[in-house]
């Protein structure tokens, strides 16, 4: 359970601690700027609001799962769940989130995300472009034109090889720059993912369907 009090017999003061969860604030958020973001025909502050919309779900899930870790775990075992670390390693091709979503609903409810639904798929994919805004990085982030690959030529005379480049060949395909994927639809399914979880959540508590019923899934057109 999350510590609501602290104190130690060393003359130090004692902490009373009174909590505020931010899950259902950042939740709200994130569907206040993907309805906003869908308002805007495009443009820069179009892009703003999505923006705003991805970090505020990404924000959501995190706080929930690590808000769920609180009422869970205790000492040394929830500073592991937090760091996923020692038995609470995450394993290879799992974002830490993802992760410790999965370990609390197994915890919890013994109900495991992992291969079971597009849940967890939906939330890596929310992280992954999460990152790519926080960590951005100029090349990561650009757009991609894929050519056929080089051609090479062999000398006969010197026996070296002549490469040769065309870029007036026809492109074999085209990847997106980041700004492009940050847009209404990406907004609403950010959006989307985080409400998902919760009233999974939910309904594994028992909650009354109405408990977020203020929260209805948006269009990702």
């Amino acid at each position: 359970m999350p510590t609501v009090f602290s104190a130690k017999l060393d003359g130090s003061e004692a902490v009373r601690f009174t909590h505020i969860s931010l899950v259902v604030f950042y939740l709200r958020q994130s569907r206040a700027r993907a309805i906003a973001a869908a308002s805007i025909s495009s443009g820069e502050e179009q892009f703003a609001e999505a923006l705003l919309a991805v970090i505020l779900a990404a924000l959501c899930l995190e706080a929930f799962a690590n808000e769920c870790g609180e009422d869970i775990f205790d000492g040394g075992e929830l500073s592991d769940f937090l760091r996923c670390r020692r038995g609470h390693q995450k394993p290879d091709g799992i974002g830490s989130v993802a992760w410790k979503l999965n370990t609390v609903f197994e915890k919890k409810w013994k109900h495991s995300l992992l291969g079971s639904s597009d849940v967890l798929q939906d939330v890596e994919a929310l992280f992954e472009l999460r990152n790519a805004l926080v960590h951005y990085k100029l090349g990561e982030s650009a757009a991609k034109t894929y050519l056929p690959p080089p051609e090479q030529f062999a000398n006969p005379e010197t026996g070296d090889f002549l490469t040769v480049i065309d870029f007036e060949l026809q492109p074999t395909r085209f990847e997106e720059p980041l700004v492009r994927r940050v847009n209404p639809a990406s907004a609403a399914h950010a959006y989307n993912t985080a409400l998902v979880v919760l009233k999974l959540w939910n309904e594994k508590a028992g909650a009354p369907p109405e408990a977020l019923a203020a929260h209805a899934v948006l269009s990702e057109r």
